[in-house]
């Protein structure tokens, strides 16, 4: 925070988009979705991750749909990182859905949001992936992920 006193905030940029889902090849039940932003900053600015999230909504019109995540609908990939980084994996989402199983629980409701503050600071023309793999009997849902930028520079 102390090397912060010395920056400027120059904008803050969200990005937010649709995670386009295909059922994966010889599999009747997987799904994945893919996307790659690459980081372009000015000559001299820092881009700092503030917030990322991927967001998971049911769009049946069925009232009883929902967005489960549970033992028969689980996260085979849940990525939103740098190269050999996951800025979602703060706390291993994984191991937090396979205790709530254990303990006969899951998340199930409309539209369920995993999200993480990494608030870490990433290399200019550095690229962020975004990688979703999921479980899906039946039903219709949409994918979506946001992510925020901040742009510093010095002052």
């Amino acid at each position: 925070m102390a090397q912060e006193e010395f920056l400027q905030l120059d904008s803050i940029v969200v990005i937010q988009s649709d995670l386009p889902m295909s059922l994966m090849p010889s599999r009747s039940w997987e799904y994945e979705g893919h996307d790659t932003i690459q980081i372009n900053a000015q000559n001299g600015q820092l881009v700092k991750i503030r917030y990322c999230a991927i967001t998971i909504t049911a769009t049946s019109t069925n009232w009883a749909a929902n967005a489960q995540l549970g033992y028969s609908h689980q996260i085979y990939d849940l990525r939103i990182g740098t190269e050999g980084f996951n800025f979602l994996d703060a706390i291993r989402y994984d191991n937090e859905l396979a205790r709530a199983v254990s303990d006969n629980a899951y998340v199930s409701s409309r539209s369920t949001t995993i999200d993480r503050f990494p608030n870490v600071f990433i290399s200019n023309g550095e690229s962020i992936y975004v990688d979703f793999i999921q479980e899906f009997y039946g039903g219709t849902r949409t994918v979506d992920y946001r992510i925020e930028l901040l742009y510093f520079s010095y002052e």
